[in-house]
């Protein structure tokens, strides 16, 4: 697979290009309807930076679209030919939405979280592949395990259900991450503070399942200080149902 293009310039997108130029791939073009994004994902990349999928060349072996979900089909269908093999890096997104636009196609779906602002060679990336027939999805196979060290085939259900787990897991307890900071930053105090109690749980989810581990108020039913931490909770709504909500789940799995 020699020749790339990549339709898409965010975070996915530049992930896919700096692994495919550092594994010797040839990246001929990267598409963003903003231009100044385009050149900036090609810059490093000896790629063709542009702004029109007219300009699209029909030569590369394989189209990467790492667009958001909701644009995909309308980016697909606007493709001025018939592609020799296309991927989505969608989590939740058939991968017949190809269906007719490539001769053959498939998924290339990394579960992680991903920031381009972050160092690319640190990140380990767990890549998904299913293709529309075996021939395909070993083509993609062969292809993925020069870009990750986990390479995993995983079909259209198992591949929504792990989507939806990775919401829960990663952008969720994210958001999580955001309330706390904020929180310390009204106290006062040092986000850094809480590091390593975030990196031990991370630990220890890797030793026992996370139900095991699992500690706080909540898991030990101590309703004064969930009482106290409501009250302190009383003049932002929002928060104090997320945490009414988080601790009531909490208790019903600990029994």
């Amino acid at each position: 697979m020699d020749h790339v293009s990549i339709i898409g310039s965010g975070n996915v997108a530049s992930w896919f290009a700096e692994v495919a130029f550092g594994e010797g791939c040839l990246i001929d073009q990267i598409y963003s309807r903003d231009f100044e994004h385009a050149k900036e994902c090609a810059q490093w990349r000896m790629a063709t930076p542009i702004d029109s999928l007219e300009e699209l060349t029909p030569d590369s072996d394989m189209y990467i679209f790492a667009v958001k979900d909701d644009c995909l089909s309308d980016l697909v269908a606007s493709v001025p030919f018939k592609m020799k093999l296309a991927v989505h890096t969608s989590g939740s997104v058939s991968k017949d939405i190809f269906k007719g636009y490539a001769h053959h196609y498939g998924v290339l779906y990394p579960c992680q979280s991903i920031s381009k602002e972050l160092d690319f060679r640190r990140l380990e990336v767990p890549l998904c592949v299913e293709g529309d027939s075996d021939e395909t999805e070993k083509i993609l196979m062969d292809f993925a395990t020069y870009w990750s060290d986990k390479v995993f085939a995983v079909s259209e259900k198992p591949r929504f259900q792990l989507h939806l787990a990775a919401v829960f897991a990663n952008n969720f307890t994210n958001a999580m991450y955001d309330i706390a900071y904020g929180w310390l930053a009204k106290a006062g105090l040092d986000w850094k503070i809480l590091l390593p109690l975030l990196e031990n749980t991370a630990r220890k989810v890797r030793e026992i399942p996370p139900h095991q581990a699992q500690t706080g108020p909540a898991r030990r039913n101590d309703t004064k200080i969930m009482a106290s931490h409501c009250e302190a909770l009383k003049n932002d709504p929002a928060l104090l149902e997320i945490y009414r909500i988080m601790s009531e789940y909490i208790k019903r799995r600990g029994k």
